[in-house]
This record gives C-alpha cells, sequence and structure tokens, in this order.
C-alpha cells in the first residue's frame, strides 16, 4: 500500500502542475521522475471527480511520482497526438515513455493502488537502483561481463524485478551471445516479457535478426547518400546509438527532405527507441531532440 509522505513538504513541492502542448516535452517526457498525466475537460463531469483523488494521492506519494493535468480544450492537437479518444484518460510515463493507464471513473482505492504499483514498476529498492546503475556504466563503457554480473546480484533477490532482467540481456547481446538473449527471453512468463524494459529488448533482437546489414556495412553505407536508412541501422547495431539518432533527426530538419522520408525518420526513431535502453544517455538526448521538434 502507498505510504503517505505529505509530511514531507519539501518533497510535495511541484509534483502537481497544469501542463499543456508548450511545455508537455519539459514537464512529462524529459521528467527525472514518473509522472502520472490526467487529460481532462471542463464540462467532463468524471473528471471533475477524478482529478482530486489522483492530486490526493500523488500528494501522499511525497515526490515519487508526479501529476501533470492536460486541459484537452485548450492543448487538442497533444490529445490528438497521445490518441485520447474519452475522458478522463490518465496514462503513466516513465522516462518519457507511456508504460500503464486507464480512462474512466475508478475509485479512490483503486487509484491509490495504480500509483502504488506504478511507484513500484518504476524501480526496485535503492541497492537494486544503485547496481542497476553501476552495470549501465560498466555496459556502456563495453564491459558487459562485469555488468553482467552486477545484474545477477540483483536478480538473486528480485528474480522478476524488470529492468535488471533487461539489462541482463542486453548484457549476453554485448558479449555476443544474442541466441542465450533469446533464449533466456522465450523462457520468461508471458507478463513479465511484456514489461516495457524487457520488451524493448526483444524488440532489438527482432532488429538484430532481421537486419539486412551490419557493423562492417558502415564504410561502404557511408559513400551513398540514399542509404540512409540501412546506415542509421547499421550505426545501431554496431552500438554507434548516437551517429544513428543524429542521422535521422537531421533528415528531420533538413528543408530539403521529402515529407515521405521524414515520415521514414520518424518512424525509425520511435522503433529505435524501442529497441534501446530508455536510460541510455543517447536515446534521452535524442527523445528531447525530437520532442522539441514535435511539441514546439
Amino acid at each position: 500500500m502507498l505510504l503517505d509522505h505529505t509530511d514531507n513538504p519539501d518533497a510535495c513541492a511541484g509534483a502537481i502542475k497544469d501542463v499543456s502542448q508548450a511545455d508537455f516535452a519539459q514537464e512529462v517526457l524529459s521528467a527525472d521522475v514518473p509522472v502520472v498525466v490526467d487529460f481532462w475537460a471542463p464540462w467532463c463531469e468524471p473528471c471533475k471527480a477524478l482529478t482530486p483523488i489522483l492530486e490526493e494521492a500523488v500528494r501522499k506519494a511525497g515526490g515519487r511520482v508526479r501529476l501533470a493535468k492536460v486541459n484537452v480544450d485548450e492543448s487538442p492537437e497533444l490529445a490528438t497526438q497521445l490518441r485520447i479518444q474519452s475522458l478522463p484518460t490518465v496514462i503513466a510515463f516513465v522516462r518519457g515513455r507511456p508504460v500503464d493507464g486507464f480512462n474512466g471513473q475508478v475509485t479512490a482505492t483503486q487509484v491509490r493502488d495504480f500509483i502504488a504499483k506504478f511507484i513500484k514498476a518504476a524501480g526496485g529498492d535503492d541497492q537494486a537502483q544503485d547496481l542497476i546503475a553501476q552495470a549501465r556504466q560498466l555496459l556502456a563503457g563495453g564491459d558487459p561481463m562485469q555488468a553482467g554480473l552486477l545484474c545477477e546480484q540483483v536478480l538473486q533477490k528480485q528474480p522478476e524485478y524488470p529492468p535488471a532482467i533487461a539489462l541482463y540481456l542486453r548484457c549476453l547481446i554485448g558479449k555476443g551471445e544474442a541466441g542465450i538473449a533469446r533464449r533466456e527471453l522465450t523462457g520468461l512468463p508471458q507478463e513479465l516479457a511484456k514489461k516495457p524494459e524487457i520488451a524493448s529488448v526483444a524488440h532489438f533482437l527482432t532488429l538484430m535478426e532481421r537486419a539486412t546489414v551490419c557493423a562492417q556495412d558502415i564504410d561502404h553505407l557511408e559513400q551513398d547518400p540514399a542509404a540512409w536508412q540501412n546506415l542509421a541501422t547499421a550505426y545501431l547495431i554496431a552500438g554507434r546509438h548516437g551517429d544513428g539518432f543524429a542521422l535521422l533527426l537531421g533528415k528531420l530538419k533538413d528543408p530539403d527532405s521529402t515529407p515521405e522520408d521524414k515520415d521514414l525518420a520518424k518512424a525509425q526513431l520511435l522503433d529505435d527507441f524501442q529497441a534501446l535502453d530508455a536510460d541510455d544517455p543517447d536515446v534521452l538526448a535524442a527523445r528531447k531532440s525530437l520532442s522539441r521538434m514535435l511539441f514546439s
């Protein structure tokens, strides 16, 4: 059950905000803590009942989660982009990605349980998070072996902790053991395999298996301007995520790009985001750049 942390006013400060299309990217997609977004409208009677319940639950979370309230009448384009079809709709975001949600009227108990589950899913205990952070640094630094050992430490105590499972699978891939990673993934319970972090690894493995290019093709592809999509994929497989994102973002910014090429670049960016660790620095930077283009 969600604990009451309302005795800590500093933690609660700024936890509830009105957000519009102009600041959605900054307040939600780039937030450093999980964010619950409440899509509402002044004419929506169920919204008037739900919003105070959400506000109370977020205050009791003591800064571990924020509430962003979006008036869809004032931000219709944002509602359309996020495919909001009924009100009220609530979507939970972690590191800029939607991970859970519901629509319609629910009880105060259901809201508290939703937020408690959301906070728990967003991160394990402090020690686990520290070990995972260290493992990410090791993997990014080219040491998947040591990174994998840290993941194993976490999994011994929390065998179903999604961030640890996902990072362990990425360590296997980093060691050149993609086949083992696929077998480990296939053996997971279905509900666990659907978790965003783990589904992301499955997406990356599928991309690797289906790719018609590889890291060795980069020199050749760089000489062919028409092969920009294949080059971006080759960069991704080679671990040069920043180069791949820069290429695709550049295609979006280029005034000479055709509308079709811009649509292809955007779709490939979103696809690549799903294939990589949401905490990858290159992913975070590219998400912010794309958000500025879409929401500003």
